[in-house]
């Protein structure tokens, strides 16, 4: 694959390839009529193109995003308390279920032992700061995180 990269670059090195341009720059070198050898450069060209394009993708993202299942609640007050939001006090809260609740609860580690919010065997529980996940054979993954909206301070997401 780098290889190929390179070659393509190394085509195109010298000639100002902007979309719509090499077309015509390839038509300039070669006069001579080989209609069949400009149809095999501008092939070459369009797959180096695409595999630059590819290359420079994967470059730009090495950690794409990712879907997620979440509910939100917009508040006022304390978690647990919650009241409608008002001008001066709104708050965020949002609680993240599924396969990113997962992710999410996997880069919390370890475990926060002696803790936990229900009684049921296996629940585990971890946190860091005003994040927080949780884990039950029942109810799966579970993660919580909060923000004032007004301060866009980082706040508990959800409680007990």
């Amino acid at each position: 694959m780098k290889e190929r990269i390179e070659s393509c670059m190394h085509l195109s090195a010298g000639n100002e390839t902007r979309i719509g341009r090499p077309r015509r720059l390839l038509l300039r070198r070669h006069k001579d009529g080989d209609k069949m050898s400009i149809r095999v450069l501008l092939a070459f060209w369009s797959m180096c193109a695409v595999t630059t394009s590819s290359a420079q993708d994967k470059a730009i993202y090495p950690a794409p995003a990712k879907p997620l299942t979440a509910e939100y609640t917009i508040y006022s007050g304390g978690i647990g308390d919650e009241q409608p939001p008002t001008m001066d006090d709104r708050k965020l809260a949002v609680e993240v279920k599924g396969k990113a609740a997962k992710d999410i609860f996997d880069s919390l580690y370890p475990d926060v032992h002696g803790v936990s919010c229900g009684d049921e065997k296996g629940e585990r529980l971890r946190r860091k700061r005003k994040i927080w996940c949780t884990y039950s054979p029942h109810g799966g993954y579970r993660c919580f995180l909060g923000f004032n909206l007004r301060t866009g301070e980082s706040i508990s997401g959800g409680a007990c």
